[in-house]
């Protein structure tokens, strides 16, 4: 996984931009990973969706089958 994020950096980002400076390398690199990877960039490891959709799938299904747990729970607790 490492070495595939690497590569897709050095084909989408250093090989297309000559860096003036160290400095202007190291925020190119960052605002990229940060703002960009990370956020926006769709992934198939993420079913082609972007990390920020991606989470917030899984987390709106997590919290619906807390909330059907709970509404079994308290039915049955009900019916008793």
């Amino acid at each position: 996984m490492t070495e595939s994020f690497f590569h897709t950096l050095k084909i989408e980002l250093t090989h297309h931009h000559k860096f003036r400076n160290t400095e202007e390398a190291k925020h190119v690199i960052f605002e990229y990973i940060e703002v960009f990877y990370n956020c926006i960039r769709i992934l198939s490891a993420n079913d082609y969706a972007s990390p920020v959709d991606f989470e917030k799938t899984t987390f709106e299904e997590i919290q619906n089958v807390v909330l059907k747990i709970v509404r079994l729970t308290v039915a049955r607790s009900n019916s008793n």
